[in-house]
Parts: C-alpha cells; structure tokens; sequence
C-alpha cells in the first residue's frame, strides 16, 4: 500500500480543523467525542508512520516476525504522538481555560484510544504487504 504525501497532509489538516471547531464549540465536554478525536489521532500516527516507513525504507519483502516488528513500531509511534497530543491538552487545559483534560482516567482512555487507532490501522496494512 502506498500513501502519497498528499493524502497524510490532508489527513492531519482534516483533524485539525476538526479538533478547532471541537474546541471552540465545547464538544469536548462528551466524552464520545473525545475518544473518537483519540481513535482518530491514532489511525492518522499509523499513516503517518507507514509513510514515514514506506518512504525512507522502502518497500521490502517482509517476513512475519518482521511484520509484527513494524505493527509494534507503528504502535509506539502513535504512543509517542498521543503523548505529544495528550501534553498539548495539558497545556491548553491549564493556560487557556479549555475544557479538554478531564481526569487521569480520561488521559488512559485516550491513550488507549490512540494505540487502538494505530493498530485497526496496521493490521490491515501489514496484510496487504506480501
């Protein structure tokens, strides 16, 4: 599977458009929406890694256990930008009285909403790669 460049910069601007208007119309305040925003940020980490790795890599033969390497490198990843996200709503919560960060049991919801994203995204992925 190729991702053309295009395609993850409309992905993330797609989000973030999303993201503004969620935060300037409070729809932070359900919880539903918070976990699809989460879902979503960790199905977008997953593109963006696979085009990351796609590109700088390139297409290879991969074996199984080199497959379940790359899901768990893909995983990471979006961990790694959940963390980052998570830390933006920190910031944004404490210094500009938004409604985003809820509670601890919300931020372990959320990250687990990423890597949930991240690996709905690589299993199919990696299945297609022969």
């Amino acid at each position: 599977m190729i991702i053309s460049s295009r395609f993850v910069l409309s992905c993330f601007v797609l989000f973030l458009i999303f993201h503004i208007a969620f935060v300037f119309f409070g729809s932070y305040a359900y919880p539903w929406v918070d976990y699809l925003t989460h879902l979503s940020l960790g199905i977008i980490s997953a593109i963006l890694f696979f085009f990351l790795f796609d590109n700088f890599l390139g297409e290879r033969n991969h074996y199984l256990a080199e497959k379940i390497k790359i899901v768990l490198m893909s995983i990471s990843f979006a961990s790694f930008v959940g963390i980052i996200w998570e830390t933006h709503e920190f910031f944004f919560s404490n210094f500009f009285s938004t409604y985003i960060q809820r509670s601890v049991e919300g931020i372990t919801y959320d990250l687990l909403f990423v890597l949930l994203g991240a690996l709905i995204f690589s299993l199919p992925v990696i299945y297609k790669k022969n």
